[in-house]
């Protein structure tokens, strides 16, 4: 049965019953509650430091637990943080299993930066969103280190001008573009929706080793 704790203060009102009733009594409420659910209380134990009780509940599910935590919370006497639980073995069984994750595309470049400024080049990141999105996204995944461009105003302009411009989405397609110093257009691949470039790709096409090591 999974396991939870939850992680309580007291109120005002709260104290002034625990003053009133004691602590094992207000320990016997809380089994006979878990007990009606078809659980149990584990443990309870009040604390001393920034939170004044800890009880792990054994309940039989998520809604139930959320219905036990919702019931105390309205009760006014206890501010309530409820934690699901995960048992050693449930660790055992998770380290176990195969998850496929691809890291953000912004995250790859990242990683990938150092190399691209071994051969010299600067990378550029373009959108249609605003200045004030572009630094709350950049901040919101650790900063980047390479600048993030708005094409907000006049929208799309720059992505029109690269032949990128999605009417229908009202923003620009997803693509790579490689710019020598003179300006000039060394390679373009554009990428349908959901599908991400990989700077590890880029790296291995001749088209981009010729432009970065010989520019």
């Amino acid at each position: 049965m999974p396991k939870y704790l939850f992680q309580a203060n007291y109120t005002a009102q709260g104290l002034q019953g625990l003053l009133k009733e004691g602590g094992t009594s207000r320990r016997s409420v809380f089994e006979e509650m878990a007990k009606e659910q078809g659980g149990s209380l584990e443990s309870c134990y009040y604390a001393f430091g920034g939170t004044d009780l800890f009880l792990t509940f054994d309940l039989p599910d998520t809604a139930t637990a959320a219905a036990v935590s919702l019931s105390i919370g309205a009760g006014g006497a206890l501010n309530i943080n409820t934690v699901q639980l995960i048992t050693p073995e449930e660790i055992d069984e998770a380290c176990g299993k195969t998850v496929t994750y691809r890291l953000p595309q912004a995250t790859l470049f990242r990683q990938a930066h150092g190399r691209f400024e071994e051969n010299n080049a600067q990378v550029l990141g373009i959108s249609c969103d605003t200045v004030h999105a572009h630094k709350a996204w950049s901040t919101a995944i650790g900063g980047l280190p390479y600048p993030e461009l708005s094409d907000f105003h006049p929208k799309g302009d720059a992505t029109k001008a690269y032949d990128l411009w999605n009417e229908e989405r009202g923003a620009g397609n997803r693509a790579i573009i490689i710019v020598d110093k003179d300006g000039v257009i060394r390679f373009r691949e554009t990428y349908v929706p959901g599908v991400l470039p990989e700077p590890t790709d880029i790296h291995r096409r001749d088209e981009l080793g010729r432009e970065l090591n010989g520019r």
